[in-house]
């Protein structure tokens, strides 16, 4: 519970973090209203969901390729829903939220998602079915929210396999995090605000090679010394 009133305060406290986080919520609210009125169009005209969702989904890694990895970090709102089951969590577990699997077994089972992204677009590929896939993903989204009550942001971390695959589709930019290591204080901070658990005050080098960075920014954003930097590679 106090890592969590120490999140929210550090939130607070920082000007620059409060701002990010409000282009954040805009940018959530800008895609949901996009994503919505599609629904509603399609719906509308009789277009059918795999259609039209396929078609986002390839518009956003074709994006993804040329910007990054902007819609996990910038427009997902699943990640709103789990941080708000992540608070119920927290009302549970208390100190033992979030602390169940220690971040040296975290770095060992990162690429989970990455295979669950292989399996559940080759599956459906091979059956030629697309309602198998609903399914996949179903069970998947399931897991990952209940998982959310004991580990933060657990459906980002080890089930979305849409953000595996935009992640995979962001690797090429040229536009990454970097810590420099001669500018740390070792203050922690980017660490503690850290929404993914990447712990980027360990980073040697590029933060956003990690397979569970959004490029949120908010390391960035805290960091004190200006450690971390984006670059151009």
């Amino acid at each position: 519970m106090m890592k969590f009133l120490e999140n929210i305060i550090d939130t607070l406290k920082y000007k620059k973090l409060r701002a990010l986080e409000m282009k954040r919520w805009l940018g959530i609210l800008i895609y949901a209203s996009v994503y919505f009125s599609i629904e509603a169009y399609a719906s509308a005209n009789n277009i059918e969901f795999y259609i039209w969702d396929t078609a986002l989904t390839t518009s956003i890694i074709v994006l993804t390729i040329i910007l990054g990895n902007f819609f996990c970090g910038w427009l997902c709102f699943m990640q709103r829903f789990q941080d708000a089951i992540g608070i119920v969590g927290r009302l549970i577990l208390r100190s033992k939220y979030n602390n169940l699997i220690n971040q040296k077994n975290r770095n060992k089972i990162k690429w989970i998602k990455y295979i669950l992204a292989g399996v559940t677009i080759l599956v459906p590929l091979v059956l030629s079915s697309y309602n198998v896939f609903i399914k996949f993903w179903g069970w998947a989204f399931s897991i990952g929210m209940i998982f959310t009550l004991v580990e933060r942001r657990a459906y980002c971390k080890y089930f979305c396999f849409i953000g595996a695959l935009f992640k995979l589709a962001s690797i090429k930019n040229k536009k990454i995090l970097i810590r420099n290591q001669s500018n740390c204080t070792a203050c922690n901070l980017c660490s503690v605000v850290c929404p993914q658990d990447c712990d980027p005050a360990k980073k040697d080098g590029s933060i956003s090679k990690d397979l569970w960075c959004t490029s949120c920014n908010r390391c960035k954003t805290v960091c004190p010394s200006n450690a971390i930097v984006k670059e151009k590679i």
